[in-house]
């Protein structure tokens, strides 16, 4: 009914079985208002006031005189679209429906229908209409006799509610549609921002394996560049061809170190490059920094000198890499930027504004200085004081942007002093935050004597051979070629595997000391090899070897079961800090093959967490394990020389052990316990090394309660372990039975 959206609905349906009661009704409800002239007129003088007559409401009413009279009339309005408002029903209409029954009715085929129920309560109780018809607003009862008043005045008001209750539905719908079309806005522009985060997330991806990819197609021949330009560096050559060598070693150097400015620079965009937070060394990092950059220095004449002022903490919590990284850009940029005088590195403590303590590096060169409108300028990327410093000093101009950057990670910054052709001096100040109880240092202690490239001699300048089986899984010949020399001037016999298939099948045929495995091959890649090898009990050492060198490479290959991680190009004093972590010298003591021993379990502990309670080959309840302890030291007379070493060093252990839980010591228990897991995986010995594991792991939680119940535990696998050992017999009976458990333990007991 479009005509109910600007007209009021005035039309009345009387429903009533007595004619003179539509008369009545009709008379009542005439076109004529009720004449209340003279009272309004009254009113307006008495209290002031106007007088307006009111417009006159003009009534459409229809009778029925029976309840299906009166059902039929309604649902022809509605096929008409002109519904009534309002209707006066009688609550006795002999012989059809009464007015309850019609009612019932006439609202099953017009909701919203407003009725007044005509009734002298003597044909239902209002509790009876209430129950038969429910409590709702659409219902009045209109009391017999009635007064016209009345009568008129629920005729104006319920057709207004009528009317009132339409346009607050219409309201409704059109609201409905308003909230509708917004929704569906909303969710066409969420969906535009899922496809554009999505795309986002895709690009961003894209990136990443682009950068991985590029860092390991240049790393991989690079690998080769720098690797063999240090093995030739060890030959026998003229003063002019170790120019060139050096020269080609430098060469590589730089571009690794502008590769690796290039992958950090897209890390700190992506907002992806994450701080290690570690207590560490200054004079170890100002040392490093010396023995790498000092060369420079004195080749263009310069006087450099690393200088302390007052005490400085001896360690401090920072990132040490980051820290290095920073250093270097700026002492490098130093000596790049000043041909005579001096580079000096200065180091002081200092206490700003805000109460805390700051170690200040100042860089501070005598170069050619920075003008003073290009200062803001150079920590932006890509960019350089201008065109002619590029042009003479070389440089990407992203060494500044990534240091400033760095050191906002660190929590500090970084500050500029300079004036043009009298020098510069960068400020790096990084939160000093340290242990006020540890020791305090007067001096730092830095000797760049104690470190030299590519040396590979002791002390008594004797060159390092080392013993044992090597693996080198690699698919890149030029990669066979130059880690098989590196390996083989250490002493070591090299077996090459050209992917991963090949290297699961050599390691299953036959026995290695050490497995360095290349992450990217075809076929079977590193990762899915290393799985393949723990997943069938193997745990020889594993090293993984990988150009991509990208956020989140080192947790991968540590979860998939190897024991450390190396990133191409290889640097020689990293690959022989490896070799020596896992294998022994030629001539190594029994004590010292323990303690390399112990240092390649250690590194695998650090990297895993607690040990797999489950274990890979279900020997948990070894007491001892012969193969493993052959494949440790594999052989038996050097065997029978580091038993009683064992022996010896774990009764101390017990006992150091039992004393740190007496005295409530969490760290001495975490750190006796740890020892004592080592020495039972040298010997197989799975219980021991599981339940001084798990104590080790309750110790550094500080649950001392805890650690008293395990200690027993620990105790008791001890014993057994030492029992064993200790017997004359023990490695006849060990070869007989290889895997020692329980039973048998006692079976050669009672024998």
């Amino acid at each position: 009914m479009d005509a109910l959206n600007h007209e009021k609905n005035r039309r009345i349906l009387i429903i009533d079985d007595n004619e003179a009661i539509h008369d009545d009704f009709r008379v009542i409800l005439s076109s004529q208002t009720l004449d209340t002239s003279a009272l309004d007129r009254a009113e307006a003088a008495i209290l002031g006031g106007t007088y307006d007559q009111a417009e006159p409401e003009y009534f459409e009413i229809d009778s029925a005189f029976q309840g299906q009279e009166g059902l039929e009339k309604i649902q022809q309005a509605l096929q008409k679209d002109r519904p009534y408002a309002m209707a006066f029903v009688d609550v006795r209409m002999p012989p059809g429906w009464d007015g309850i029954e019609t009612i019932q009715r006439l609202w099953k085929e017009c909701s919203d229908l407003q009725v007044v129920i005509c009734t002298a309560y003597s044909d239902y109780e209002w509790h009876e209409i209430v129950k038969k018809l429910g409590r709702t607003e659409k219902l009045l009862i209109l009391k017999k006799p009635f007064e016209k008043e009345e009568v008129y005045q629920l005729a104006i008001a319920l057709t207004e509610k009528w009317h009132l209750s339409k346009q607050a539905k219409l309201k409704h719908r059109e609201l409905e549609q308003i909230v509708n079309q917004r929704t569906r806005q909303i969710e066409e522009a969420n969906r535009d921002l899922t496809m554009a985060l999505e795309e986002a997330e895709k690009a961003d991806r894209a990136k990443s394996e682009f950068l991985a990819n590029m860092s390991h197609e240049i790393r991989t021949p690079m690998n080769s560049v720098i690797g063999f330009s240090e093995v030739l560096a060890q030959e026998d050559l003229t003063d002019e061809q170790q120019k060139y060598v050096n020269l080609i070693w430098r060469s590589g150097k730089n571009l690794m170190r502008i590769i690796n400015d290039i992958l950090d620079f897209s890390k700190i965009e992506a907002g992806k490059l994450e701080m290690d937070m570690v207590d560490c060394a200054i004079s170890q990092i100002l040392a490093d920094v010396d023995e790498m950059l000092r060369p420079m220095a004195q080749d263009k004449g310069l006087d450099f000198k690393i200088l302390q002022s007052g005490q400085l903490p001896v360690k401090i919590c920072t990132d040490p890499e980051r820290l290095h990284q920073c250093l270097i850009n700026l002492v490098s940029n130093a000596i790049k930027f000043t041909d005579e005088g001096h580079v000096y590195i200065k180091v002081t403590m200092k206490r700003r504004s805000d109460e805390k303590m700051y170690i200040l590096f100042d860089i501070e060169d005598s170069g050619i200085g920075i003008k003073a409108r290009d200062r803001e300028k150079i920590f932006e990327s890509f960019t350089q004081a201008d065109g002619s410093t590029r042009r003479k000093y070389g440089g990407t101009g992203l060494g500044l942007a990534i240091t400033g950057c760095l050191a906002r990670l660190l929590g500090g910054e970084l500050m500029l002093n300079s004036e043009e052709g009298k020098g510069s001096t960068f400020s790096l100040m990084l939160p000093a935050d340290f242990d006020p109880t540890k020791a305090m240092s007067s001096e730092i202690e830095h000797d760049t004597r104690r470190i030299k490239r590519c040396d590979e001699k002791d002390g008594q300048g004797k060159q390092n051979k080392f013993s044992g089986q090597v693996l080198v899984a690699e698919d890149v010949k030029t990669n066979q070629i130059l880690t098989r020399a590196l390996l083989s001037r250490m002493g070591l016999d090299v077996t090459i595997a050209a992917d991963g298939h090949e290297a699961v099948q050599m390691v299953l045929e036959r026995e290695f000391d050490l497995i360095f495995m290349d992450i990217q091959m075809p076929g079977m890649d590193g990762l899915e090899a290393t799985k393949t090898l723990r997943g069938k009990g193997v745990e020889t050492p594993i090293v993984a070897l990988t150009a991509y060198a990208m956020k989140g490479d080192d947790k991968r290959c540590m979860e998939a079961g190897c024991n450390g991680y190396l990133s191409k190009p290889l640097d020689r004093l990293r690959l022989l800090e490896k070799v020596r972590r896992y294998l022994s010298k030629a001539g190594d003591s029994p004590s010292e093959i323990i303690v390399s021993i112990n240092s390649g379990i250690d590194e695998r502990a650090s990297q895993e967490g607690r040990v797999d309670k489950g274990g890979r080959n279900g020997d948990r309840h070894q007491i001892m394990n012969w193969d493993r302890l052959m494949g440790r030291l594999g052989d038996e007379d050097l065997i029978q020389k580091v038993v009683p070493i064992f022996l010896k060093d774990n009764k101390e252990r017990l006992e150091k052990l039992e004393e740190a839980v007496k005295a409530a010591d969490a760290e001495a228990v975490k750190l006796y316990a740890h020892a004592i897991k080592g020495a039972g995986r040298n010997v197989g010995a799975r219980s021991l090394s599981d339940v001084a594991d798990e104590m080790e792991c309750t110790g550094g939680e500080g649950d001392i309660e805890a650690c008293i119940a395990l200690f027993d535990s620990v105790k008791t696998e001890l014993e057994k372990v030492m029992t064993f050992l200790s017997r004359p017999d023990w490695i006849e009976v060990a070869k007989r039975e290889k895997i020692i458990t329980d039973d048998i333990l006692h079976a050669a007991m009672v024998s």
